[in-house]
């Protein structure tokens, strides 16, 4: 709500990331939940590491991270969720290095009009776009919503 807000009155861009990792649910059937947190929290590191200092990460649920990104336009908010996918398949687990992770990221521009539901609603929807198209393994025009 408050980056809605603050879009509008300072007219400024803001775009957000929804991630979902893959294959986290073999991490934890594999080599047990302690490695699964410990996935958590490498790709948490990873994600704030790519992102800048006033962009904010957050983990909303299970395997779930948004990233709320300032002064951003969309094909620039589209081109951070592309990258955050390859830093994540390159992220290593102390732990299980055999481990093979990756991530889809669904990403929407938001505008000063928009409700949180319908912005999370967006980017769930191309989260979840993203994700059918890496599992077939193909690569079609992005599908970004405004």
């Amino acid at each position: 709500m408050r980056a809605i807000t603050c879009s509008g009155r300072y007219q400024t861009s803001a775009a957000v990331i929804f991630l979902d990792l893959d294959n986290f649910k073999a991490i934890n059937d594999r080599w047990g939940h302690p490695v699964g947190d410990e996935t958590l929290q490498v790709v948490a590191k990873a994600l704030s590491s790519v992102v800048r200092a006033s962009d904010t990460v957050a983990r909303v649920g299970g395997d779930e991270f948004a990233i709320l990104l300032w002064h951003v336009n969309a094909s620039n908010a589209l081109a951070k969720a592309r990258a955050i996918e390859r830093v994540i398949e390159i992220t290593e687990i102390p732990s299980a290095r055999a481990a093979s992770i990756g991530a889809s990221a669904g990403t929407v521009m938001i505008g000063p009009f928009d409700r949180p539901d319908e912005v999370m609603a967006r980017v769930d929807a191309e989260m979840y776009m993203r994700k059918s198209q890496r599992a077939r393994g193909t690569k079609q025009i992005e599908n970004f919503a405004a």
